[in-house]
């Protein structure tokens, strides 16, 4: 390292020209090199920093000072390519940055940083699949998705596996699927990737040819894009069967476990989305064929293991699912969605193991006690994981050791819920000029205006939440949250009681909180500027153009959140929201109307717009106080919220019944057992009482039958709040 740092510095003081191949060599076998001892653990530092944490860093830095070194020397030797000409020198580059990037790691800042590294290389070559394939994974490790979504189509029209006539003939096929929106989606046609495949395209002799390994990685990426973050389960199931035939065209055997679950986690998801009985089966038994077969292949893998009794437990096949989590447990045990897993298929009434239940999410939380400490914690999947796994935790506490266990467990949770930090969307700034997209687009989206919250419904609650909001009191106030119009977003960690709170907000901002979002890696460069240290640390510094600025720094301003951003600030305000409708949901139970209306009325100020439940609650509670029309109007204003909810519809289907409107009811209750209500045991049920109460015997008794089979493999909490792992 000694030799590698003196020659840097030798080179440092001559002219940008001068021995420049050779630099660019020497530069190219040092980040080798570097590399190699940050993998064997073997870096040596400048001075004495080898033990503390800006030692551990200074190795990240260094590695990005070569990069920048070798981004100069690169482009200072290349132009844009002429015809039949490839900048080999420029994806060397790229190819070498990525892997170290990978390697290190990197703040939300160094993220954006490298892809605009990648958007310059873009400059210097033309139409480079090697180029665009980075950029992809930069912007999915971003959370970019909505740029990572055009990446993608541009990679595919490039690579071959895309044409304009085969996005046409996928978007005349029928829809039979509904999109997060609630909107009609067309169902994938297996036939254009077929042809997508068979279309031979000539190889470029511009641009290096790509593996059938990078195309595979690219579609994987894909997939788990589209099924775990955008809910897209037509394009996951048309990346997953490109995926697939790419590994069958080109024999790709190292790849063939995770091409077969990318396929079967494609189709569980789309059979979950699609509303016709008909295909819901056939692409579950696709599901479990790939995902069987990529089990055999890789018989140590916990993701498959974890997925198939998931996608087992989906199909309510309890017995089944319980060996499969219990094996993918065994080869990794700190998968915290797996004990999860295993919690919920134990509360089914086929395993009448509640108390083995409470027993599992206990030892998970203990095992998991890291996740949320004494401290702020950023928001995160682990984190939401985390948090729905106490929300069930505490449903079983309530069924095994009663109310009063139960509510204890509730405080603990919304206190352990107030040390989260999210992203910020809207921060105070008056000078911003750029409209925010709001958070809680549900209303707008369908072309539809609510009438108003819940205020509207009852006066008194809307005088109450008044007052509480003149107080200060609530914990959950999201009036200045939700009436700003303008913002921009600034890449600071919000906390969360910032975002329904004005009080509290001014003392986060003027507290420590807004210091810890600082990036380790510039505290570190301040640090090493400014300190009076002399010998090789000073050589170091000297040896390059400047310890606090690499390649990575990240200079544009940033103008708005990426879509990872935004569906952490909609996951939190959900999770809060959900948190209030238990402890509404156990008033009710107890009859306590009261408190459970001012529940309600706090999950109404957390998100009342895109949460259907919050209505839902609210026409139970007007049930509850014989007033069947206000509850009609309750589950109708959910249904504008969410027109799939199926929660909603089953109880507006009820309160049909109770009042005499049963082809009403039966219309609304078809619907639902057809579409994404098949698996609801009530649906089925009520269905049932009103094929009982019109004298159909025959389709009566099927309707309690299968009522009953649902029931008895129905877990205390629904299997979709667990992730999908591709």
């Amino acid at each position: 390292m000694s030799f590698i740092r003196a020659y840097q510095k030798t080179c440092s003081s001559q002219s940008s020209t001068w021995r420049i191949y050779k630099r660019l060599v020497v530069t190219q076998y040092s980040l080798s090199y570097l590399a190699n001892i940050y993998k064997a653990d073997a870096y040596l530092p400048p001075v004495d920093y080898r033990e503390t944490e800006e030692g551990r860093q200074l190795s990240d830095i260094e590695i990005m000072q070569l990069h920048t070194v070798y981004e100069k020397l690169v482009y200072s030797m290349t132009h844009f390519p002429r015809s039949g000409q490839m900048n080999t020198i420029v994806l060397d580059f790229i190819d070498r940055l990525a892997l170290d990037f990978a390697l290190i790691g990197g703040t939300e800042t160094e993220k954006r940083g490298f892809v605009e590294v990648l958007n310059r290389a873009s400059l210097r070559t033309f139409n480079s699949p090697c180029v665009i394939r980075h950029l992809f994974h930069a912007l999915v490790n971003l959370g970019d998705y909505e740029e990572a979504e055009h990446a993608l189509k541009t990679y595919l029209y490039l690579v071959g596996l895309e044409s304009r006539t085969n996005v046409d003939a996928r978007s005349t096929t029928v829809a039979l699927v509904s999109d997060p929106t609630g909107l009609d989606a067309p169902i994938p046609d297996h036939q254009v990737e077929a042809l997508a495949i068979a279309q031979k395209k000539q190889d470029d002799p511009q641009q290096r040819k790509e593996t059938a390994k990078d195309k595979i990685n690219v579609l994987t990426t894909a997939v788990k894009m589209y099924c775990q973050e955008l809910s897209k389960g037509t394009e996951a199931v048309a990346a997953a069967e490109l995926g697939y035939r790419v590994y069958t065209e080109e024999n790709c055997v190292e790849l063939d476990a995770q091409v077969h679950r990318a396929l079967g986690v494609s189709y569980g998801f789309l059979a979950s989305q699609t509303f016709d009985r008909t295909l819901r089966p056939e692409y579950h038994k696709k599901a479990l064929k790939a995902l069987y077969k990529s089990l055999e292949m890789d018989k140590e893998s916990w993701e498959t293991c974890y997925q198939l009794a998931l996608q087992l437990a989906e199909m309510r096949d309890i017995i089944g699912a319980v060996p499969m989590i219990s094996r993918s447990l065994q080869l990794n045990s700190a998968y915290l969605p797996s004990w999860h897993l295993l919690a919920l298929l134990c509360t089914c009434p086929v395993k009448e193991s509640m108390t083995q239940a409470l027993k599992t999410c206990e030892l998970a939380l203990e095992e998991a006690s890291d996740v949320i400490k004494d401290n702020w914690v950023d928001f995160s999947e682990e984190v939401g994981q985390y948090i729905l796994l106490q929300m069930t935790h505490t449903l079983l506490v309530g069924r095994v050791h009663g109310p009063e266990e139960a509510s204890v467990s509730q405080e603990r949770l919304f206190q352990m819920f107030g040390k989260i930090l999210v992203p910020e969307l809207i921060p105070d700034s008056a000078s911003s000029n750029m409209l925010h997209e709001s958070i809680s687009q549900g209303n707008a989206r369908y072309g539809m205006v609510l009438s108003g919250s819940l205020g509207n419904i009852e006066p008194s609650i809307s005088s109450s939440s008044a007052e509480k909001i003149t107080r200060g009191r609530s914990a959950s106030n999201a009036s200045t949250f939700t009436t700003r119009s303008v913002s921009s977003f600034t890449g600071r960690k919000l906390h969360l009681a910032e975002m329904f709170d004005t009080g509290s907000a001014k003392s986060v901002k003027n507290g420590t909180i807004t210091n810890k979002m600082l990036d380790p890696k510039s505290l570190v460069r301040k640090d090493i500027s400014h300190a009076g240290t002399t010998g090789s640390l000073a050589s170091f510094q000297s040896n390059t153009s400047s310890t606090r600025q690499t390649l990575l720094e990240h200079a544009t301003e940033l103008l708005r959140p990426t879509t990872l951003a935004r569906l952490e600030h909609q996951r939190s305000c959900k999770i809060l929201c959900d948190l209030w409708l238990l402890s509404a949901e156990g008033f009710l139970h107890h009859g306590k109307i009261e408190e459970a209306l001012k529940a309600v009325g706090e999950a109404e100020n957390v998100d009342w717009t895109t949460h259907a439940g919050v209505w839902c609650l609210l026409g139970r509670i007007r049930l509850a106080q014989k007033q069947p029309q206000k509850a009609i109007i309750a589950f109708q204003k959910g249904l504008v919220t969410k027109p799939s909810d199926v929660t909603c519809r089953v109880w507006l289907a009820k309160t049909y019944i109770e009042l005499g409107d049963l082809e009403i009811a039966e219309g609304i209750l078809e619907a639902v057992t057809k579409e994404n209500g098949w698996d609801n045991s009530a649906a089925w049920y009520y269905l049932g009482e009103i094929y009982r109460q019109t004298d159909r015997m025959d389709r009566t008794k099927d309707c309690f039958f299968y009522a009953l089979e649902l029931e008895s493999t129905t877990p205390i909490q629904s299997f979709t709040v667990l992730p999908r792992v591709v």
